[in-house]
Parts: C-alpha cells; sequence; structure tokens
C-alpha cells in the first residue's frame, strides 16, 4: 500500500482530499493499512509453525520449510512463508496451511478481492475489472486466471 502511495502521490492526494479526509486522517488509515499488511504475515507464518509441529508425522512429510508464497489481497501482495508437505501414503503434496484457510491448489487471491471483482466484473470485463481494483504496480493475471 506505501508503494501505491509513493508511486501515485497525485491520485492518491487527489483520492483522500475528495473523501474529505485530512492528512492526520490519512496518514491514520495508511498505517492502519500496512501495519495490517504485517500483521497478516505474521498470523500466516505463526499458524504455519503450529501446523507443522503439530502434523501427524505418519501422514505428512515435509518436503520443503520457508517457501516464499504471496497471496493477492485488497492491500496489494502479502508474502509469508509456509511450508511444503507430501502426503506419504498419496504421494500428494500441499500447503496445510492453505487447506486450512480455505485455498485450493495454486489459489492466490483472497476472498474479499475475488468477491469485489466479481461486483465489477458484472459492469466491466474481467480485465477492466482487475485493473479498476488493483493498484497499478500489480498484474492482473492472476485475477484472470481465477
Amino acid at each position: 500500500m506505501v508503494e501505491i502511495y509513493l508511486e501515485r502521490p497525485p491520485k492518491c492526494s487527489l483520492h483522500f482530499l475528495e473523501k474529505g479526509m485530512d492528512f492526520q486522517e490519512f496518514e491514520e488509515k495508511l498505517w492502519e493499512t500496512t501495519n495490517g499488511m504485517g500483521r497478516l504475515r505474521v498470523v500466516l507464518e505463526a499458524r504455519d509453525e503450529e501446523i507443522h509441529r503439530e502434523r501427524d508425522r505418519n501422514a505428512f512429510q515435509v518436503v520443503r520449510r520457508k517457501d516464499q508464497r504471496t497471496i493477492l489481497t485488497l492491500f496489494g501482495d502479502v508474502t509469508s512463508r509456509s511450508t511444503y508437505h507430501r502426503k506419504k501414503n498419496t504421494w500428494e503434496y500441499r500447503y496445510l496451511l492453505d487447506d486450512q484457510i480455505g485455498f485450493g491448489k495454486k489459489k492466490r487471491i483472497d476472498p474479499l478481492l475475488e468477491a469485489l471483482v466479481l461486483e465489477r466484473a458484472t459492469e466491466l470485463s474481467s480485465q477492466k475489472a482487475g485493473r479498476a481494483i488493483l493498484p497499478q504496480n500489480q498484474e492482473c493475471t492472476p485475477v484472470l486466471r481465477w
């Protein structure tokens, strides 16, 4: 989110002026957003660590620890580290954290962002909806694939 405001200051200035925000409100909103992204990363990594410790060692084997995983959210990309597992009896590979938070294989888009894109896609094409919602520095290819 900080990148958005640093890369496109005129547009963001216009946005917060149109909303009637003063600078302090804008600064607080920016702080809340960026702080929230950091918290999300910490929570995801902590939960992945718990899953790693509590997993059924007879059923799952660790393939790789600390893989970088990126989720596309309303606030931008949130990158966290996650553990890649293999189910011993089926040789199926998966991120157990993704299973727990409801993300399927290869899914990397936040459900709130999905809903917003779907809502906008009724008015625009999915590509235009992705561009309208996502910051300019993010590509909308994941939105189109979803």
